[in-house]
C-alpha cells in the first residue's frame, strides 16, 4: 500500500512508554484497514490514535527534558 510505514518506522531510535506505543500500533492498524476496505472513518480513527500516541511522545519527553534541566540546574549562589 502507498503511504503506510511499516509499524516497526513508529518507535525506532527512541525510548517509548506502552501507552504511546500500544496507540500508535492501534492507530496505525485501524488507518491500514480502513484504507484496505474503504472504510473512511475507520481510517480516520486510526489516524486521530496515532496521532494521539505521538502525543503522549512528546509530552514525555518533555516531562524527561524539565526533569533533565532541574537535575542539571545549580542552586543559588552564596555570597
Amino acid at each position: 500500500m502507498r503511504g503506510v510505514l511499516p509499524v516497526s518506522t513508529l518507535w525506532v531510535g527512541k525510548e517509548t512508554h506502552m501507552g504511546e506505543l500500544s496507540d500508535k500500533i492501534k492507530g496505525r492498524l485501524k488507518s491500514v484497514m480502513g484504507k484496505a476496505s474503504g472504510d473512511r472513518r475507520l481510517e480516520a480513527e486510526g489516524e486521530a490514535e496515532e496521532m494521539k500516541g505521538k502525543v503522549k511522545g512528546g509530552v514525555e519527553e518533555a516531562k524527561q527534558e524539565v526533569k533533565g534541566a532541574i537535575r542539571r540546574e545549580p542552586g543559588p549562589e552564596k555570597r
